[in-house]
């Protein structure tokens, strides 16, 4: 099977091989289908971006939704919302890059093996200091911090080295968010599950 580069990537996107509106991203070099959004799904996306957007500085950060991450020579992972670097021009020449990306945030319920066993070593990997996964299947946040580079001399996949479950009702206590509960990121159909 053929791998990919970023800038193959981009020209088969150029040449209409591969379309704007194609359900796709690169992973690894790998031309990946992404899931479908169900009613849940972009329930929790857009409650997300709503609270995401309502704790940063305009001043400082932008809040995306399914905004890529380019990371290159062989990645451009669409995570379902992303906290990257203010830029006067909202990222319009360029992707953001894992240099200006504070946070990266997957809701996943048809996506959670997906999220926890391919995303999450790929986002430790490009060194994204901070990934979180609402998990709308068993109504929690999933919290990963402190990314580790993979160690293939020692059989290590990259990962991150502190992980914290919080479960409806808990409140997380974010450096720079502040107080966040975790119901406020989950759809009322997820959360009377």
């Amino acid at each position: 099977m053929h791998r990919f580069t970023l800038d193959e990537y981009h020209a088969m996107i150029a040449s209409g091989i591969l379309r704007e509106d194609d359900r796709v991203e690169l992973l690894d070099g790998y031309i990946v289908e992404s899931m479908s959004i169900n009613p849940p799904h972009a329930a929790g996306v857009y409650l997300c971006c709503q609270l995401l957007r309502s704790r940063v500085d305009p001043q400082t950060s932008l809040v995306f939704s399914e905004r890529p991450i380019a990371h290159p020579p062989a990645s451009e992972p669409e995570p379902d919302v992303v906290i990257a670097a203010f830029q006067p021009d909202f990222y319009a020449t360029a992707h953001p890059t894992p240099a200006d990306v504070t946070l990266v945030v997957e809701v996943a319920d048809e996506s959670l093996e997906r999220d926890r066993e391919h995303k999450l070593p790929r986002y430790a990997e490009a060194g994204l200091p901070e990934y979180w996964i609402v998990n709308l299947r068993d109504g929690q946040l999933e919290r990963y911090t402190d990314p580790r580079p993979a160690r293939p001399e020692v059989g290590q996949s990259a990962a991150y080295a502190k992980t914290e479950v919080f479960g409806r009702g808990q409140v997380l206590n974010h450096e720079t968010l502040g107080e966040l509960t975790v119901d406020d990121l989950l759809p009322a159909a997820a959360s009377q599950k």
